[in-house]
């Protein structure tokens, strides 16, 4: 018999429900069969939010064991969706004794972290990791910071610096000759 946590990898639709009817479909493309139960949803464990609220909504059950089951029964069901449209089909996988409502519950609940860390353990690494080299600072001498001197004085650059003022010509400027 398989653990809880199996069953709920191995689900994709989880509820408790109370057994209705045997024999009948509650989905038009599905035919009635001896292997059939009718289930209203009594709570959605483990259901695709796709589907909306269930709440309430006769489940047609491709039974493993029909005989097992019985009117007025409740039963935790772990299932396959099987047919939707207007109404949902499910293959049952095994039910349980609704007395194991409340662990199931637990256990779905867990199921996102469970993906997550069979998803890390899973993981190769995508990049390594390069040790990048120190970025040099200039040094600081006397409060003030030390850069490395012009090739040549200001004044002897070949080009006129921009004037602060349209009026005034800059101190450094150098009036233009004409040769």
């Amino acid at each position: 018999m398989p653990s809880i946590p199996e069953l709920i990898l191995s689900s994709s639709f989880i509820f408790s429900g109370t057994v209705m009817e045997h024999g009948r479909s509650t989905v038009p493309d599905v035919p009635s069969s001896d292997k059939l139960v009718v289930v209203r949803l009594d709570r959605p464990l483990h259901v695709d939010p796709v589907l909306g609220d269930l709440r309430g909504k006769m489940i047609t059950v491709a039974a493993i064991a029909p005989a097992s089951l019985t009117a007025g029964q409740q039963a935790v069901f772990f299932t396959h969706s099987w047919a939707h449209g207007r109404g949902i089909a499910v293959r049952e996988i095994e039910h349980r004794d609704i007395a194991q409502e409340h662990e199931v519950a637990a256990a779905v609940a867990q199921l996102p972290q469970l993906h997550l860390s069979d998803r890390l353990q899973s993981a190769e690494p995508t990049s390594r990791i390069i040790p990048q080299p120190k970025l040099q600072t200039p040094k600081r001498r006397w409060g003030r910071v030390r850069f490395p001197l012009l090739p040549r004085p200001i004044s002897a650059w070949p080009w006129t610096l921009p004037s602060p003022c349209a009026h005034w010509p800059s101190p450094l400027s150098r009036p233009l000759t004409s040769s």
